[in-house]
């Protein structure tokens, strides 16, 4: 079995390819003007795409990878991190206090709470730091790569 990183190594270039020849729209920007995009599976730590995302001001569209079944198929989820101050409305869920979830926590858990989260979440972008907040999720068709 491989790990996480392998799995995201090879869907990486699946969102590059994805993102680069077709019509998906990425609105989120950060801070800089630039729309940052990232890539993730589902038994990633929260806590390294919490960093990546600290990385990049914040702000950003990330491309999930869901689990694979047994016939090798996959959904993918996109998640818009965006300013949970201005972006979210105020019933959006709060986890930025108590309720934060763990770093040790996977991606596809934070996937399946915040889709049942019609108004979308507040979350810490840094424990104890500044907070990000998670648009309603939305899910994509990706094309296989080379195909």
């Amino acid at each position: 079995m491989s790990s996480w990183r392998e799995e995201l190594a090879s869907f990486e270039l699946e969102v590059m390819y994805n993102t680069t020849l077709s019509d998906f729209s990425v609105r989120v920007t950060n801070d800089e003007g630039d729309t940052p995009v990232l890539s993730a599976v589902d038994t990633e730590p929260l806590g390294e795409l919490m960093a990546d995302l600290f990385r990049t001001g914040g702000y950003g569209t990330v491309f999930v990878k869901g689990p694979v079944d047994s016939a090798g198929s996959y959904k993918v989820s996109r998640l818009e991190f965006v300013d949970a101050v201005s972006t979210l409305s105020e019933d959006a869920t709060d986890l930025t206090g108590d309720e934060a979830p763990s770093s040790l926590a996977t991606v596809g858990m934070l996937v399946d709470f915040v889709r049942t989260q019609s108004e979308g979440v507040r979350l810490p972008l840094q424990l104890g730091i500044s907070a990000t907040g998670i648009a309603p999720i939305q899910g994509v068709e990706f094309e296989p790569v080379g195909g």
